[in-house]
Protein backbone atom coordinates (compact mmCIF):
# COMPACT_ATOMS: atom_id res chain seq x y z
CA UNK A 1 0.00 0.00 0.00
CA UNK A 2 1.81 3.29 -0.94
CA UNK A 3 2.36 5.81 1.73
CA UNK A 4 0.59 9.35 1.18
CA UNK A 5 0.61 12.39 2.94
CA UNK A 6 -1.53 14.38 5.08
CA UNK A 7 -2.73 16.85 1.97
CA UNK A 8 -2.83 13.57 -0.84
CA UNK A 9 -5.15 11.43 2.32
CA UNK A 10 -7.42 14.65 2.37
CA UNK A 11 -7.62 15.11 -1.27
CA UNK A 12 -9.06 11.60 -1.76
CA UNK A 13 -11.50 11.91 1.52
CA UNK A 14 -13.24 15.01 -0.46
CA UNK A 15 -13.40 13.27 -3.97
CA UNK A 16 -14.68 9.82 -1.96
CA UNK A 17 -17.94 12.21 -0.15
CA UNK A 18 -18.63 14.33 -3.64
CA UNK A 19 -19.31 10.60 -5.49
CA UNK A 20 -22.96 11.41 -5.57
CA UNK A 21 -23.06 14.81 -4.10
CA UNK A 22 -21.46 16.93 -6.97
CA UNK A 23 -23.49 20.20 -6.74
CA UNK A 24 -26.84 20.79 -4.86
CA UNK A 25 -29.22 18.04 -6.08
CA UNK A 26 -32.66 20.27 -5.84
CA UNK A 27 -31.72 22.83 -8.87
CA UNK A 28 -29.70 23.30 -11.56
CA UNK A 29 -26.79 26.36 -12.13
CA UNK A 30 -28.04 29.11 -14.59
CA UNK A 31 -27.58 28.98 -18.55
CA UNK A 32 -24.97 32.15 -17.38
CA UNK A 33 -22.84 29.55 -15.11
CA UNK A 34 -22.65 26.83 -17.24
CA UNK A 35 -22.15 28.74 -20.21
CA UNK A 36 -19.21 30.41 -18.54
CA UNK A 37 -18.12 27.02 -16.69
CA UNK A 38 -17.01 25.27 -20.52
CA UNK A 39 -14.70 27.49 -23.49
CA UNK A 40 -17.02 28.90 -26.08
CA UNK A 41 -19.95 28.39 -24.26
CA UNK A 42 -20.52 24.67 -25.01
CA UNK A 43 -20.66 21.80 -24.00
CA UNK A 44 -19.24 18.92 -26.42
CA UNK A 45 -20.14 15.33 -25.34
CA UNK A 46 -18.06 12.37 -26.82
CA UNK A 47 -18.81 8.82 -28.20
CA UNK A 48 -17.95 6.99 -24.10
CA UNK A 49 -20.17 9.39 -21.97
CA UNK A 50 -22.84 9.57 -24.50
CA UNK A 51 -22.67 5.57 -24.61
CA UNK A 52 -22.55 5.74 -20.97
CA UNK A 53 -25.81 7.88 -20.96
CA UNK A 54 -27.46 6.07 -23.36
CA UNK A 55 -26.89 2.96 -21.19
CA UNK A 56 -28.02 4.78 -17.53
CA UNK A 57 -31.24 6.49 -19.45
CA UNK A 58 -32.09 3.36 -20.60
CA UNK A 59 -31.53 1.46 -16.57
CA UNK A 60 -35.42 1.39 -15.61
CA UNK A 61 -34.91 2.23 -11.99
CA UNK A 62 -31.75 4.56 -12.34
CA UNK A 63 -33.97 6.71 -15.21
CA UNK A 64 -36.91 6.82 -12.32
CA UNK A 65 -34.38 8.35 -9.62
CA UNK A 66 -33.30 10.62 -11.77
CA UNK A 67 -36.83 11.81 -13.16
CA UNK A 68 -37.27 13.17 -9.87
CA UNK A 69 -34.00 15.30 -9.84
CA UNK A 70 -33.81 18.35 -12.22
CA UNK A 71 -34.61 18.90 -15.45
CA UNK A 72 -36.94 16.54 -14.37
CA UNK A 73 -38.91 13.28 -16.39
CA UNK A 74 -40.35 14.88 -19.63
CA UNK A 75 -36.33 16.70 -20.75
CA UNK A 76 -34.59 13.31 -19.99
CA UNK A 77 -37.73 11.03 -21.77
CA UNK A 78 -36.49 13.81 -24.84
CA UNK A 79 -32.61 13.37 -24.51
CA UNK A 80 -32.92 9.15 -24.36
CA UNK A 81 -35.20 9.31 -27.17
CA UNK A 82 -32.32 10.83 -29.17
CA UNK A 83 -29.58 8.63 -27.70
CA UNK A 84 -31.60 5.94 -28.74
CA UNK A 85 -32.64 6.96 -32.28
CA UNK A 86 -28.80 6.98 -32.63
CA UNK A 87 -27.46 4.08 -31.42
CA UNK A 88 -25.18 2.52 -33.56
CA UNK A 89 -25.14 -0.99 -35.52
CA UNK A 90 -21.42 -0.21 -36.97
CA UNK A 91 -18.86 2.21 -35.06
CA UNK A 92 -19.45 4.24 -38.50
CA UNK A 93 -22.58 5.20 -37.87
CA UNK A 94 -21.57 6.39 -34.50
CA UNK A 95 -22.36 9.63 -32.91
CA UNK A 96 -18.49 10.85 -32.77
CA UNK A 97 -19.94 14.22 -30.47
CA UNK A 98 -23.04 15.89 -29.38
CA UNK A 99 -22.63 19.88 -28.93
CA UNK A 100 -24.90 21.63 -26.56
CA UNK A 101 -24.69 25.73 -27.32
CA UNK A 102 -25.66 27.88 -24.34
CA UNK A 103 -24.87 30.95 -25.98
CA UNK A 104 -27.72 30.26 -28.36
CA UNK A 105 -29.42 27.55 -26.64
CA UNK A 106 -28.93 25.45 -29.67
CA UNK A 107 -27.41 22.14 -30.32
CA UNK A 108 -25.58 19.55 -33.31
CA UNK A 109 -23.98 16.28 -33.35
CA UNK A 110 -21.80 14.52 -35.58
CA UNK A 111 -21.05 11.13 -37.04
CA UNK A 112 -18.08 9.25 -37.09
CA UNK A 113 -18.73 8.52 -40.93
CA UNK A 114 -19.53 12.39 -41.73
CA UNK A 115 -16.35 13.52 -43.49
CA UNK A 116 -18.07 17.30 -44.24
CA UNK A 117 -17.29 20.30 -41.64
CA UNK A 118 -21.18 20.87 -41.10
CA UNK A 119 -22.58 19.92 -37.77
CA UNK A 120 -26.17 18.18 -38.15
CA UNK A 121 -28.73 20.60 -35.65
CA UNK A 122 -30.97 19.13 -33.51
CA UNK A 123 -34.26 20.08 -33.02
CA UNK A 124 -34.64 20.86 -29.80
CA UNK A 125 -35.98 23.65 -28.00
CA UNK A 126 -34.06 26.11 -25.61
CA UNK A 127 -35.40 24.96 -22.47
CA UNK A 128 -34.76 21.01 -23.99
CA UNK A 129 -31.46 22.34 -24.48
CA UNK A 130 -31.02 23.67 -20.95
CA UNK A 131 -32.49 20.95 -19.42
CA UNK A 132 -30.15 18.43 -21.31
CA UNK A 133 -27.00 20.71 -20.51
CA UNK A 134 -28.29 20.46 -16.80
CA UNK A 135 -28.20 17.26 -16.87
CA UNK A 136 -25.11 16.46 -18.78
CA UNK A 137 -22.76 19.00 -16.61
CA UNK A 138 -23.66 16.77 -13.29
CA UNK A 139 -23.35 13.55 -15.37
CA UNK A 140 -20.33 14.91 -16.22
CA UNK A 141 -18.66 15.70 -12.77
CA UNK A 142 -20.31 12.53 -11.27
CA UNK A 143 -18.13 10.28 -13.48
CA UNK A 144 -15.17 12.44 -12.95
CA UNK A 145 -15.66 12.52 -9.68
CA UNK A 146 -15.97 8.32 -9.85
CA UNK A 147 -12.90 7.68 -12.08
CA UNK A 148 -11.16 9.75 -9.79
CA UNK A 149 -11.76 7.60 -6.35
CA UNK A 150 -11.50 4.36 -8.93
CA UNK A 151 -8.04 5.30 -9.96
CA UNK A 152 -6.86 5.49 -6.07
CA UNK A 153 -8.90 2.59 -5.37
CA UNK A 154 -7.00 0.39 -8.02
CA UNK A 155 -3.74 1.73 -6.73
CA UNK A 156 -4.56 0.94 -3.27
CA UNK A 157 -4.55 4.52 -1.73
CA UNK A 158 -7.49 3.99 0.36
CA UNK A 159 -8.24 1.95 3.39
CA UNK A 160 -10.89 -1.31 2.73
CA UNK A 161 -13.16 0.47 5.02
CA UNK A 162 -13.00 3.62 2.84
CA UNK A 163 -13.21 1.73 0.00
CA UNK A 164 -16.25 -0.44 1.00
CA UNK A 165 -17.75 2.94 1.68
CA UNK A 166 -17.04 4.64 -1.75
CA UNK A 167 -18.54 0.96 -3.66
CA UNK A 168 -21.69 1.53 -1.06
CA UNK A 169 -22.18 5.52 -1.96
CA UNK A 170 -21.60 4.80 -5.93
CA UNK A 171 -23.96 1.47 -6.01
CA UNK A 172 -26.76 4.39 -4.55
CA UNK A 173 -26.05 7.00 -6.53
CA UNK A 174 -28.04 7.44 -9.61
CA UNK A 175 -26.05 9.17 -12.16
CA UNK A 176 -23.55 6.27 -11.99
CA UNK A 177 -24.25 3.74 -14.54
CA UNK A 178 -24.89 0.16 -13.52
CA UNK A 179 -21.53 -1.55 -15.78
CA UNK A 180 -19.06 1.05 -14.03
CA UNK A 181 -20.51 0.14 -10.68
CA UNK A 182 -20.04 -3.67 -11.65
CA UNK A 183 -16.10 -2.85 -13.07
CA UNK A 184 -16.18 -1.04 -9.36
CA UNK A 185 -17.24 -4.05 -7.17
CA UNK A 186 -15.21 -6.64 -9.06
CA UNK A 187 -12.09 -4.46 -7.81
CA UNK A 188 -13.45 -4.29 -4.47
CA UNK A 189 -13.84 -7.83 -4.57
CA UNK A 190 -10.09 -8.96 -5.91
CA UNK A 191 -8.75 -6.57 -3.30
CA UNK A 192 -10.34 -7.84 -0.17
CA UNK A 193 -8.86 -11.19 -1.51
CA UNK A 194 -5.42 -9.54 -1.77
CA UNK A 195 -5.20 -7.65 1.50
CA UNK A 196 -5.65 -10.06 4.32
CA UNK A 197 -3.16 -8.35 6.93
CA UNK A 198 -5.52 -5.22 6.79
CA UNK A 199 -9.23 -7.51 7.02
CA UNK A 200 -7.71 -9.39 10.20
CA UNK A 201 -7.17 -6.31 11.74
CA UNK A 202 -10.53 -5.03 10.42
CA UNK A 203 -12.33 -9.08 12.12
CA UNK A 204 -10.40 -7.67 14.96
CA UNK A 205 -11.52 -3.78 15.17
CA UNK A 206 -14.84 -3.81 13.09
CA UNK A 207 -16.55 -6.53 13.27
CA UNK A 208 -19.30 -5.61 11.69
CA UNK A 209 -17.78 -3.89 8.65
CA UNK A 210 -15.90 -7.24 8.53
CA UNK A 211 -19.11 -9.43 8.33
CA UNK A 212 -20.33 -7.12 5.55
CA UNK A 213 -16.82 -7.53 3.34
CA UNK A 214 -16.64 -11.41 4.08
CA UNK A 215 -20.70 -11.73 2.84
CA UNK A 216 -19.52 -9.58 -0.18
CA UNK A 217 -16.54 -11.38 -1.07
CA UNK A 218 -19.00 -14.94 -0.97
CA UNK A 219 -21.35 -13.86 -3.04
CA UNK A 220 -18.97 -12.40 -5.51
CA UNK A 221 -17.15 -15.64 -5.93
CA UNK A 222 -20.48 -17.30 -6.36
CA UNK A 223 -21.28 -15.14 -9.33
CA UNK A 224 -18.08 -15.26 -10.82
CA UNK A 225 -18.35 -19.47 -10.08
CA UNK A 226 -21.97 -19.23 -12.04
CA UNK A 227 -20.28 -17.60 -14.69
CA UNK A 228 -17.64 -19.97 -15.32
CA UNK A 229 -19.88 -22.31 -15.20
CA UNK A 230 -21.96 -20.73 -18.23
CA UNK A 231 -18.58 -21.07 -20.00
CA UNK A 232 -18.14 -24.43 -19.38
CA UNK A 233 -21.74 -25.44 -20.29
CA UNK A 234 -21.40 -23.89 -23.58
CA UNK A 235 -19.54 -26.09 -25.73
CA UNK A 236 -18.78 -23.82 -28.42
CA UNK A 237 -17.92 -20.67 -26.54
CA UNK A 238 -15.54 -23.13 -24.32
CA UNK A 239 -13.99 -24.26 -27.75
CA UNK A 240 -13.39 -21.09 -29.10
CA UNK A 241 -11.68 -20.39 -25.35
CA UNK A 242 -10.06 -23.26 -25.62
CA UNK A 243 -8.66 -22.58 -29.78
CA UNK A 244 -7.29 -19.21 -30.41
CA UNK A 245 -6.77 -20.27 -33.60
CA UNK A 246 -10.21 -21.05 -34.67
CA UNK A 247 -11.06 -17.47 -34.01
CA UNK A 248 -7.95 -15.95 -36.13
CA UNK A 249 -9.08 -18.56 -38.71
CA UNK A 250 -12.50 -17.26 -39.00
CA UNK A 251 -11.41 -13.65 -39.00
CA UNK A 252 -9.00 -14.39 -41.90
CA UNK A 253 -11.79 -16.56 -43.57
CA UNK A 254 -14.71 -13.83 -43.08
CA UNK A 255 -12.35 -11.30 -44.45
CA UNK A 256 -11.22 -13.45 -47.66
CA UNK A 257 -15.10 -13.58 -48.15
CA UNK A 258 -16.28 -9.96 -48.21
CA UNK A 259 -13.27 -9.54 -50.46
CA UNK A 260 -14.12 -12.09 -53.05
CA UNK A 261 -18.19 -10.82 -52.48
CA UNK A 262 -17.28 -7.10 -53.14
CA UNK A 263 -15.13 -8.24 -56.30
CA UNK A 264 -18.19 -10.49 -57.30
CA UNK A 265 -20.54 -7.83 -56.77
CA UNK A 266 -18.67 -5.36 -58.69
CA UNK A 267 -17.88 -7.69 -61.66
CA UNK A 268 -21.94 -8.24 -61.82
CA UNK A 269 -22.86 -4.45 -62.00
CA UNK A 270 -20.36 -3.86 -64.59
CA UNK A 271 -21.75 -6.85 -66.81
CA UNK A 272 -25.29 -5.33 -66.18
CA UNK A 273 -24.62 -1.87 -67.26
CA UNK A 274 -22.75 -2.90 -70.11
CA UNK A 275 -25.46 -4.81 -71.62
CA UNK A 276 -28.02 -1.90 -70.68
CA UNK A 277 -25.18 -0.16 -73.12
CA UNK A 278 -26.01 -2.33 -75.95
CA UNK A 279 -29.83 -2.35 -75.49
CA UNK A 280 -30.59 0.40 -73.34
CA UNK A 281 -34.50 0.36 -73.91
CA UNK A 282 -34.94 -3.33 -72.85
CA UNK A 283 -32.66 -3.54 -70.21
CA UNK A 284 -32.89 -0.22 -68.71
CA UNK A 285 -36.75 -1.55 -67.94
CA UNK A 286 -35.49 -4.55 -66.44
CA UNK A 287 -33.00 -3.10 -64.37
CA UNK A 288 -30.20 -4.48 -62.49
CA UNK A 289 -30.88 -8.06 -61.03
CA UNK A 290 -28.29 -9.17 -58.47
CA UNK A 291 -28.09 -12.92 -58.10
CA UNK A 292 -28.64 -13.68 -53.84
CA UNK A 293 -25.29 -13.76 -52.23
CA UNK A 294 -24.89 -17.56 -52.09
CA UNK A 295 -24.80 -17.32 -55.64
CA UNK A 296 -22.26 -14.45 -55.96
CA UNK A 297 -18.75 -16.59 -54.20
CA UNK A 298 -18.20 -20.25 -54.22
CA UNK A 299 -17.67 -21.48 -50.74
CA UNK A 300 -14.17 -21.84 -49.59
CA UNK A 301 -12.76 -25.30 -50.18
CA UNK A 302 -12.45 -26.69 -45.90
Amino acid sequence: MRVLTFFSVVSIAVSCSNVGHAQDPTDCPSVEQLAGKYPHGSIYLTYIPLNDMTQLLNDEEKFEALSSKPPGKEVLTVYRAFLNRHRETTMSQALAFLQLNLITSQSGFKKVSDNDGTIREEAWSAEEVEGIACFCDRFIQEMLDFENVFAHIRRQDLSLGDTWKTLRTAQRNPYIPSLRVTSLAQEVAKQIGERSDELDAIQKLKPKLFQSLEQFKKESDATLLELNREVLRDRGLNALIERPEIVRDLLERAAEYEERRGAATNRLLWESLEERQDDPGQKLKQGIKVPPLRLLVEPSSP
